[in-house]
């Protein structure tokens, strides 16, 4: 069950994703965990939110292009996120 602030979470990273897919103008569907669309639209103070939740797996890989918030980080040049995931 999603406490409140992880529903504002939610909320908040489906209205951001939903601006990064139109702005890449990506075939991706929309389909991210949190900690990936924290790394692609490099939100360092999300990801340190993130790494507190214990139920969040920073190993999660988005289904559809198989890329972990690590690979992400690394191919966007967010090496300040690439540092707190290893």
């Amino acid at each position: 069950m999603w406490n409140h602030h992880q529903q504002q979470l939610r909320v908040n990273y489906h209205l951001k994703v939903n601006r990064h897919h139109h702005k890449k103008k990506s075939k991706q569907n929309n389909k991210f965990t949190f900690m990936l669309c924290a790394c692609i639209n490099n939100d360092i103070e999300m990801v340190e939110r993130l790494l507190k939740i214990e139920t969040i797996d920073v190993n999660q890989y988005s289904f559809e292009t198989g890329d972990s918030p690590l690979i992400v980080s690394v191919r966007e040049k967010h090496f300040d996120i690439v540092k707190l995931l290893i």
